[in-house]
């Protein structure tokens, strides 16, 4: 998948613009540093680490050998299984939860890994700077995973994040170079949804929106036009939501 904006670099651009640190400018960079997290903002007590999902699942051999496998299994038990004409893509509708359930499995390796490395750069981050209090947040953008539309990764996320993981308090899920289709609207559309976990203590509203709306306007201008991009409020509308499988350009 061709990749116009490369996000860490540009991430570590607009950060200082909006009130943030990198901590490699405070602890240095490894290997003399230890493993943190990438962004502190000391003045709302958040530290945020951010990840891409750049790995393309639907390429990955191994995974969709264990899919078919699942699927031979349950036609024999009766269940249709509808295959697109695109080739596999992941889907959780109009199957039973222990069918679901077993996808979700399948899918959640790599992003535990992901989430898992996240929670301890930043609880190791909290302890080094001496920053008890400060709430952690993962920025995790789908980067090239065409495998997965929106919906899958927060099922994939809830799932994975449901007990564990006392590190992050929320989760801003975001795209860039890979707009997708949304059924409410005609146009391919970028994506940026804030996924709070219940029972703990959330990352505010406010410095979430300043966060989403200022990536927003970097991204649009680097490409030299104001790129559209849905915001939810509700997770429910990431069911309307599918990769397109372009890649961004100036003319989405």
């Amino acid at each position: 998948m061709q990749r116009l904006i490369d996000i860490e670099k540009e991430f570590d651009k607009l950060v200082p613009t909006i009130g943030g640190r990198r901590v490699t400018e405070i602890l240095g960079t490894p290997p003399d540093a230890p493993n943190n997290a990438d962004y502190l903002f000391d003045h709302v007590e958040i530290i945020a680490e951010l990840k891409c999902l750049q790995e393309n699942k639907l390429e990955d051999t191994e995974l969709n050998h264990n899919l078919w496998a699942l699927f031979k299994t349950w036609r024999k038990e009766g269940y249709k299984i509808a295959v697109s004409e695109e080739g596999w893509r992941a889907t959780l509708h109009n199957l039973p939860q222990h069918c679901a359930q077993k996808i979700l499995e399948l899918y959640a390796k790599s992003i535990r890994k992901r989430v898992l490395k996240a929670n301890k750069q930043i609880k190791q981050t909290r302890k080094i700077l001496g920053r008890p209090n400060h709430k952690g947040l993962l920025l995790l953008a789908n980067d090239g995973n065409l495998a997965l539309d929106p919906e899958h990764i927060y099922h994939i996320l809830s799932y994975v994040m449901k007990n564990d993981f006392s590190g992050i308090n929320s989760v801003a899920f975001f795209t860039v170079n890979m707009p997708g289709k949304a059924s409410f609207t005609n146009v391919d559309t970028l994506l940026w949804a804030n996924l709070h976990r219940p029972g703990r203590e959330q990352i505010d509203d406010a410095f979430l929106a300043m966060l989403s709306r200022s990536w927003i306007e970097h991204v649009s201008k680097l490409l030299g036009t104001l790129i559209p991009t849905i915001k939810l409020g509700s997770t429910d509308q990431l069911s309307g939501i599918r990769n397109s499988g372009k890649s961004i350009s100036t003319e989405t």
